[in-house]
């Protein structure tokens, strides 16, 4: 009986998701209504659950109900001692209490410190692997997740042809940006996925504001997680035949202009971690907690895409630091690694680092640049961290470390250096190699960073 009632508790514990499927389809006129159809109806099914009666506490029997009917009711049919049933009856009640209660403490365990629900989003290219979706409808059916949202970007169909400028210019606008748009949520009869199979103009800004503009509606009543699945190259990402691809800008440009407020943003894409990314990040206050590569990026067996969603049951901070350090060890093969920073731990000492660094070029000897960097390898990656003891080295060699702006860059550059390293919250790689344990930066990162603040190549 024993074995029995533990079978029956696991067997109850993992119970299939039966997710309901609704599909609509839309073209570049009714893409808006349809999208924001399927967020309605979300919207309704959550005020629907809010409003619902809950279940009185007297109408559940506890759970020594079973064991008192027992010994209330004569046991005339059965050959087995009075006493033998009995006791094999406490002995399961007293199983299933202690299992539940273990259960119940595990969950008070993890949950000790959430306050809030999360709402997950993802953004892909090229496909839409099922155990993302299928791990996302069981945490909303098991309430572990109170939404999720998925924007997939499937193919963009071009036309072919076209000789001239213009020509080609005019085939651009008649090209179509294949995807769907999955919107999962819980009712009374389970989660329902919506799917919204669209083509429309590849405009990815007007897809943007309507994904993050639905997350915006409760981005302060639930814990966020946007998680962007693309390939990467340190500063765009994209589809796989490069037919088309968005500046990691775009992201958060469209991110500051909803107003949203992002927990944990997790690129899933080669090579974005990097200074340019955290510089963005740095400029606005929408990102708490970022996980990022700047090697390779862990995905395939290791089932990256979903793998924050495994850890939702806790706070964004405890989340990114559980999702980087449960990867596999691996052989060490390849330039693969993961990262979770502190992005708002960071934000203030970059921002002022990248002010002073440009203030010290403006106010140093001409053709200082050209001593400060060297682009004769602009391709290659290096340790962001290594790059800002340079600077303040050539500083110490070849400056007045006493005049009042060169003394600025100093102290602002030891501030980073320290924000750098608390600011990383955890670290997995497959292999050593120069910036697997912290951000790296390419030439141009350092140029569009003058650039910000008017500082150019002389």
């Amino acid at each position: 009986m024993k074995k029995i009632a533990i079978f029956l508790l696991i067997l109850m514990s993992v119970y299939p998701v039966f997710a309901q499927n609704r599909v609509a389809y839309a073209d570049k006129q009714n893409v808006a209504r349809e999208f924001s159809t399927v967020f309605a109806k979300a919207e309704a099914a959550a005020r629907e659950r809010q409003n619902a009666p809950a279940v009185s506490a007297r109408s559940v029997k506890p759970a020594g109900s079973l064991s008192k009917q027992a010994r209330n009711k004569k046991q005339v049919f059965s050959k087995v001692p009075e006493s033998a049933v009995l006791q094999s009856i406490d002995n399961v009640t007293q199983e299933i209490a202690f299992q539940n209660a273990q259960q119940q403490k595990k969950q008070l365990a993890s949950r000790a410190s959430l306050t809030k629900n999360w709402q997950v989003s993802l953004i892909m290219m090229d496909f839409m692997p099922s155990t993302a979706l299928l791990r996302l409808q069981n945490k909303v059916e098991d309430g572990s997740l109170a939404r999720a949202s998925l924007l997939v970007w499937e193919d963009v169909e071009e036309t072919k042809g076209g000789a001239s400028l213009w020509e080609q210019l005019e085939l651009a606008e008649d090209a179509k940006l294949k995807g769907t748009l999955y919107v999962i949520y819980p009712s009374a009869e389970g989660a329902i996925t919506e799917e919204v199979h669209f083509e429309t103009e590849p405009r990815l800004a007007a897809l943007f504001n309507l994904l993050f503009k639905n997350l915006a509606l409760h981005s302060q009543d639930y814990y966020t997680a946007l998680i962007v699945c693309a390939h990467g190259d340190g500063g765009s990402m994209g589809d796989r035949q490069k037919k088309f691809a968005f500046d990691v800008k775009e992201i958060t440009d469209a991110l500051q202009e909803s107003q949203i407020h992002i927990d944990v943003l997790d690129l899933v894409s080669c090579e974005m971690g990097t200074l340019r990314t955290m510089y963005l990040l740095s400029q606005s206050h929408n990102v708490d907690y970022a996980i990022i590569s700047s090697g390779k990026a862990a995905n395939g067996v290791l089932k990256r895409v979903s793998r924050l969603a495994r850890f939702l049951n806790t706070t964004p901070k405890r989340a990114v630091i559980d999702s980087v350090r449960s990867n596999p060890s691996l052989p060490p093969l390849g330039r693969v690694n993961e990262l979770g920073y502190d992005v708002q731990q960071l934000r203030r000492p970059l921002r002022q680092w990248a002010q002073d660094y440009a203030a010290l070029i403006k106010h140093g000897p001409e053709g200082i640049q050209r001593e400060l960097l060297d682009i004769r390898n602009s391709q290659e990656k290096h340790l962001f961290d290594n790059f800002v003891k340079q600077q303040m080295n050539y500083v110490r060699a070849h400056l007045d470390i006493h005049d009042p702006v060169n003394k600025a860059f100093m102290h602002s550059s030891a501030r980073l250096l320290k924000a750098l390293r608390e600011s990383k919250l955890a670290a997995w790689r497959v292999k050593d190699f120069e910036y697997a344990d912290g951000l790296a930066y390419q030439t141009g990162d350092i140029l569009y960073m003058w650039s910000q603040y008017d500082v150019f190549w002389q």
